[in-house]
């Protein structure tokens, strides 16, 4: 126990100067810090944001532990820890039965009726399958057939094809209910090596390279069902789905239209989401793209924009880091979906 304090201590004490902590220190110091300001212990559920910060809401929303559950499991990987568990017991909490297909829905439906996302229940699935694919918990491939189930009842032909975002406001189709849905179906066929999972991601993906890709390779927000108008915000983790899901389909078909599909979209990325070695966006917009660079660097070894990720994170360290909390947010973000978002950088940068 004193070595476990003398540990802690000495991290604080350094926290503000990079050098004298690797991202291993921080990830642990992190992941406890997630667990004393966001759990609440009475209710068994996260909170949207820290302890002492307002919140609109009791609870947090799914979204929270979306980013929350892929840091999870990518920390458990490296330390002991029984909080993935925990986070899936809280997840468990969110099921929601409505037809046509069972899912997870916003907010908890035992605390009130909610919209349910396609996009947040992708984000849950991905990190299931992970999770199966590397020890084979039936308990995981069940939650990724949920969620493979519930995100086809949200694809229809209009527009051409492509999965809704919302499923009771069917209002627009985005790049964030199809990229993440493309890795659902890959991952469902890797663990199950059933060919219509693959055959369903092939269609997900050419819509979404046909429908939402601009010409600089980079992505669109969405396409409104009613008039076609593309909102034409780009985000980092847009690019980062359809980046890894060129990759991850490389690897599967050998076929190099996917590869020279991914090392577009990482040329691209790199120069508008990394400018300057400082993220454009939010950590866990940041995160996923980092989850498609680190698919492609798996094939072509090129550590170029690895590395420029990793002094991304040195500096949001250095700027942003609270120690008194052990958490980001000293610039006042102390919001959970942040804190995935970092603590999954940090364990996936050496």
């Amino acid at each position: 126990m004193r070595k476990v304090l003398l540990f802690i201590i000495t991290s604080f004490l350094f926290l503000d100067c990079y050098s004298q902590s690797t991202f291993s220190d921080y990830a642990r110091l992190l992941e406890m810090g997630i667990q004393d300001n966001f759990y609440i212990k009475d209710s068994g559920y996260y909170r949207e944001n820290a302890k002492g910060v307002k919140s609109d809401n009791p609870v947090s929303y799914l979204w929270s532990l979306c980013a929350l559950v892929q840091a999870e499991y990518d920390y458990s990987l490296q330390h002991k820890s029984n909080h993935l568990t925990q986070v899936y017991n809280v997840i468990d909490k969110y099921y929601d039965t409505r037809l046509p297909a069972p899912g997870y829905a916003s907010y908890s439906p035992i605390l009130k009726q909610d919209d349910r996302y396609y996009d947040d229940n992708q984000w849950i699935g991905i990190a299931a399958l992970d999770g199966y694919i590397k020890n084979k918990n039936l308990k995981l491939l069940e939650i990724g057939s949920t969620v493979y189930r519930f995100m086809v009842s949200g694809m229809d032909t209009v527009l051409g094809g492509g999965i809704y975002w919302v499923e009771e406001r069917k209002e627009s189709k985005n790049t964030c209910s199809n990229g993440p849905g493309i890795l659902v179906a890959l991952k469902m066929y890797s663990a199950t090596n059933n060919k219509n999972y693959l055959d369903s991601a092939k269609l997900l993906y050419d819509w979404t390279m046909k429908t939402l890709q601009d010409k600089d390779f980079l992505f669109w927000d969405n396409i409104h069902t009613k008039d076609h108008k593309i909102d034409s915000q780009k985000y980092s983790y847009n690019v980062g789905t359809m980046l890894e899901s060129s990759a991850y389909l490389f690897q599967i078909t050998k076929e190099k239209k996917y590869l020279n599909a991914a090392l577009n979209m990482a040329k691209a990325s790199d120069s508008y989401f990394l400018k300057d070695g400082k993220f454009k966006d939010d950590y866990w917009f940041s995160a996923v793209l980092l989850r498609g660079l680190k698919r492609l660097y798996s094939i072509n070894k090129n550590p170029i924009y690895i590395n420029h990720f990793s002094d991304a994170v040195k500096n949001a360290l250095k700027e942003d880091w609270d120690a008194s909390r052990n958490i980001m947010g000293k610039n006042g973000n102390h919001n959970l979906v942040w804190q995935g978002g970092m603590l999954e950088m940090l364990c996936s940068l050496k």
